[in-house]
């Protein structure tokens, strides 16, 4: 599933549609839960009196007896008129929030995955007429209009932001978004750190594997940065086998040993392409001295790179 951005303006919209949505169906609650990586979570709660769920709160989904699970397993309706005289609902943890009915729909990505549910739950026995499914519907509809054009719009930031072949982000992202770190940084006095990488010999593996082997190590090694390196950092590749990252709140010391735990980690192991092994080693360049601007940290970096490469290669330089 696309992770996705829900705005402010879409979540103001939503929130007046589940306001509406539990009015007119007369019920103490009404929901948009969304999933939330392992968990499933209230993204929209309905400003009704005596409703108990909170925007965040959330469950973890596997097993957890909630009917907004069994919507998402079936990607279908699910009616419950009264838990309590239903054997299979007893022990639902909307039970002890005294939600006794539920009436939910999922709510469908363009791609086919689910996003989540939207849903309605009362504090009595209710079968929902069918003008009130009708009426679910239709916002359901509504609110997947709003997905589909959001998953758009992420789609096609993505493919400006982002490098084709290894999904990381692109020199152009890097700038925009990384000038806007390195100004915050010195604005408040934090640190920073800049790393360039360029993996050695790179033309030799081109001419021995042809391209399809040099961009099977090129999405290979780009994955093993991102396990090495923090959601809050920018890893982004910069061209060929250059790659540069933004390394957040991180000084000097930290950025050396991200830095030679990806090293070392390439240094020990090999790729495998097709019947091969592939060794491959990186030369790496630090720059962590909030001096000028963004570009000259840059530029310090790759220097550092370029003078490991006169070095020797395969080391880490600053």
């Amino acid at each position: 599933m696309q992770d996705l951005t829900i705005d402010k303006q879409c979540i103001e919209k939503w929130q007046n549609i589940v306001n509406i949505m539990a009015e007119l169906i007369n019920v103490p609650a009404g929901l948009i839960m969304r999933i939330n990586g392992s968990d499933i979570e209230v993204l929209v709660s309905s400003e009704t009196e005596y409703n108990p769920y909170h925007v965040g709160d959330k469950e973890h989904l596997t097993c957890s007896g909630l009917y907004c699970e069994t919507v998402i397993k079936t990607k279908n309706k699910l009616l419950i008129p009264d838990a309590k005289q239903d054997e299979k609902w007893q022990n639902n943890p909307d039970i002890k929030l005294g939600m006794v009915s539920y009436l939910g729909y999922p709510l469908i990505l363009p791609d086919g995955g689910v996003f989540g549910t939207i849903c309605v739950l009362d504090s009595k026995e209710n079968h929902y007429s069918q003008l009130y499914e009708k009426l679910i519907l239709q916002l359901k509809e509504l609110i997947e209009t709003h997905l589909a054009l959001l998953y758009k719009n992420q789609e096609l930031e993505n493919i400006a932001n982002k490098d084709w072949l290894t999904q990381l982000y692109n020199r152009r992202y890097f700038f925009i978004v990384g000038e806007k770190f390195y100004q915050n940084a010195k604005r408040r006095n934090l640190f920073l750190s800049i790393s360039m990488i360029d993996i050695d010999f790179f033309k030799n593996i081109n001419d021995n594997y042809g391209h399809d082997g040099g961009d099977f190590i090129l999405k290979e090694f780009s994955k093993i940065l991102i396990k090495n390196t923090r959601k809050a950092d920018i890893v982004s590749r910069f061209g060929g086998e250059e790659f540069c990252i933004l390394l957040t709140n991180c000084n000097l010391e930290n950025a050396i040993l991200v830095c030679e735990r990806i090293r070392k980690e390439l240094e020990i192991n090999k790729f495998e392409y097709q019947t091969n092994k592939i060794s491959v080693t990186i030369s790496c360049g630090i720059s962590s001295v909030l001096e000028g601007s963004l570009e000259k940290m840059v530029n310090k970096a790759d220097a550092m790179v370029y003078k490991a490469k006169k070095n020797g290669r395969n080391q880490t330089l600053f």
